[in-house]
């Protein structure tokens, strides 16, 4: 079953702070793809509705709606296409993934222009995975989503167990 944006309520995100004590894989994970092309975005969406009841999956065809669903949504993973129309994809990643904050959303880039010189730089500025479309299939995508909350959960942990006291 798809649901609709207005139909969803969002989990509070410690939901997402142990997923595998959920018995393995995901639950519930929310992702927003960004991606101006709307037949590639609908093609990822459909593919990873289908895969799973477990993704609630938000669609923003700009960057500037899609900055506005993540202000207004309980996100787990942005996919970003790098390149949009509206804004620079740097300025949605500096939004989403503060420089001076430790990561708390996956961020997923997902282009259709393979550019060595943007992926070194969208993952220096806190990107998680960055993928090719003419590359990647759904499946891909979705394994490319997981590893990158399996990164922002790990950092996290890490940062964590760092800033702990030893005794």
């Amino acid at each position: 079953m798809i649901r609709a944006v207005r139909d969803l309520v969002p989990f509070p995100r410690s939901v997402m702070a142990n997923p595998l004590a959920f018995g393995g894989g995901f639950p519930h994970i929310s992702v927003l793809m960004i991606d101006p092309n709307e037949e590639d975005r609908g093609y990822y969406a459909k593919g990873l509705r289908s895969s799973s009841t477990d993704y609630l999956v938000f669609e923003a065809g700009s960057g500037g709606l899609g900055l506005d669903l993540y202000r207004t949504h309980r996100i787990d993973c942005v996919v970003l296409e790098l390149f949009l129309p509206d804004m620079d994809a740097l300025e949605v990643i500096a939004t989403i993934v503060p420089v001076a904050q430790r990561p708390t959303v996956a961020v997923v880039g997902l282009t259709r222009w393979s550019s060595r010189t943007l992926t070194d730089i969208a993952l220096q500025k806190g990107v998680q995975t960055c993928l090719v479309k003419p590359e990647t299939s759904s499946d891909a995508l979705e394994r490319g989503i997981q590893n990158a909350i399996s990164a922002v959960l790990a950092h996290r942990t890490h940062t964590t167990s760092e800033s702990l006291p030893l005794n």
